[in-house]
């Protein structure tokens, strides 16, 4: 999302401006402090005037949506939440892990992706 956000275009802050729009309830579950991070940006994007009017609009429209917690773009659409909670299989990996780079990957039941 920074890279988007670094040097501001008109695309570049509408596709983040929607991506966050769409993902943003499911973010501010999962880092709250990375989506208040990249909401600083947006601001700072507001305040310098760099980009047009209709992206101004577009970052201002995200704000209500932050402020009503994402209400009308839920992170899952409860119709599409099918597999329930205890048959869920989640990997999670950091992507800070300097070590990431480094695993072999082998043929394991656990790498078959």
């Amino acid at each position: 999302m920074a890279l988007f956000l670094e040097n501001p275009t008109e695309d570049s802050v509408e596709l983040a401006s929607d991506f966050t729009m769409e993902c943003g309830q499911v973010l501010t579950e999962v880092t709250p402090a990375g989506v208040s991070a990249i909401f600083e940006r947006f601001r700072a994007i507001l305040m310098d005037g760099s980009v047009s009017k209709r992206c101004q609009y577009t970052i201002e429209k995200l704000f209500k949506v932050r402020k009503s917690k994402f209400a009308e773009h839920p992170g899952v659409i409860p119709e599409l939440d099918l597999v329930e909670e205890a048959e869920k299989i989640i990997h999670e990996i950091s992507l800070d892990d300097e070590d990431l780079g480094n695993k072999e990957n082998t043929c394991d039941s656990s790498n078959v992706f």
